[in-house]
């Protein structure tokens, strides 16, 4: 699939309690071709790079390679919090 390339203001974002973020994108109003390559992409995890004023064609060429989130290695302590709290909801614990 090709990148999608589209004008956007950054019109905020919101801490969640997982410590990820919501972050707000608002765009003008969109051709149908262009809403017709986004709608499937909702609920799909993907790279998104932001800067002010436009993108040139050498500057979307060069932009890196996402590193896969997968590869983050968690550790002892995460590994063993993440058992426990299974555990927990499989004895009946309620799951927040």
């Amino acid at each position: 699939m090709s990148t999608v390339i589209l004008r956007a203001d950054f019109s905020g974002f919101k801490i969640r309690a997982n410590h990820t973020f919501d972050i707000s994108f608002n765009t003008s109003e969109l051709p149908s071709e262009q809403a017709a390559i986004l709608l499937p992409l909702l609920n799909v995890t993907g790279t998104l790079a932001f800067k002010r004023g436009d993108f040139t064609d050498a500057e979307v060429d060069d932009l890196p390679e996402p590193k896969p989130e997968f590869a983050k290695q968690k550790s002892p302590s995460e590994r063993l919090r993440n058992v426990l709290f299974v555990y927990f909801t499989q004895q009946g614990g309620k799951d927040n």
